[in-house]
């Protein structure tokens, strides 16, 4: 839609300062319409013969023609009535719907075009939350610590993998401590065996190291936890200030559009008080035709 319909109907011919409702004008064109229906009925009952009847044993009667030499001039006048009365019609029925299509138009002419066309500006667009994304994030920390991030993760998961309690470390500081200088007995006869388990390390450097390896485990894991933990502040920081900037763009993008809607509710008034008042003018060469159907 465009303010083209608008201009269009404000400089039309159909109106002017005078003239009648769209009400008035609707009731003329009906009763126009009944008058030419009236005369158009008369046309064409005409007829230019008479009929002359003879019955037998009967005398002869004759249905007279209800048109003569002179019933051209009433044809005549009846059609050019008939004309007139059918291009007052056509005026007053352009003219409504002109008018009946303008406050359609006014009607579903949106807030969006109306910031547009009449206040010559740029809608606002809808606010919407943009929340850093990992990556973008990972932007703001330096290669070395982005490396060190990854090798942590590997190097406390490969410690890691070894000394949680089914790692093969942990199974044979476990057996150590369970069969140290003991002697298992398998089998029975001639098939039996002793299997004595003695000591190829001291318990005390099994524990020693296995209390290292999992110090050391914990080391990777504290550094790489507080690697992740800056990132997850950053991440919160980051969400905490996209949603403050969502919030503040939100507020200014609602204030607009309620200023919007008060000036807008305001035109759409005027322009349906204006277009509804229009009066429909009769033209010098329907004056006469007009003054017939109305007084009639």
């Amino acid at each position: 839609m465009s303010l083209t319909q608008l201009a269009f109907c404000r400089t039309a011919p159909f109106y002017g300062a005078d003239g009648l409702t769209s009400t008035s004008a609707n009731f003329i064109a009906n009763k126009a319409k009944e008058m030419y229906e009236t005369l158009e009925k008369d046309i064409r009952s005409v007829s230019f013969l008479h009929k002359d009847y003879k019955v037998i044993d009967k005398e002869p009667f004759r249905v007279t023609a209800n048109s003569d030499e002179k019933v051209f001039i009433t044809i005549k006048d009846n059609l050019k009535k008939i004309g007139k009365l059918k291009g007052l019609i056509a005026w007053l029925r352009e003219a409504i719907k002109l008018k009946d299509e303008t406050k359609e138009f006014i009607l579903h002419y949106t807030l969006q075009e109306y910031v547009k066309d009449v206040l010559g500006e740029e809608y606002p667009s809808t606010p919407f939350m943009n929340v850093p994304t990992d990556i973008d994030l990972e932007k703001e920390f330096s290669f070395e610590t982005l490396q060190r991030t990854l090798e942590l993760q590997a190097q406390a998961a490969c410690v890691g993998q070894y000394i949680h309690p089914k790692g093969s470390i942990a199974t044979a500081r476990k057996e150590f401590f369970d069969l140290r200088n003991k002697t298992v007995v398998k089998g029975e006869g001639t098939e039996t065996t002793f299997i004595s388990y003695v000591e190829a390390i001291s318990g005390d450097t099994l524990e020693k190291n296995y209390l290292e390896l999992q110090e050391l485990q914990r080391k990777y894991q504290a550094e790489l936890n507080g690697i992740n933990h800056e990132i997850d502040l950053k991440k919160q920081e980051a969400k905490k200030n996209a949603t403050l900037k969502y919030k503040d763009e939100l507020i200014e993008f609602n204030k607009k559009i309620s200023e919007y809607q008060v000036s807008y509710k305001e035109w759409i008034s005027q322009m349906s008080k204006e277009f509804s008042e229009l009066k429909i003018v009769i033209p010098e060469g329907l004056k006469e035709i007009y003054g017939i159907v109305k007084g009639a």
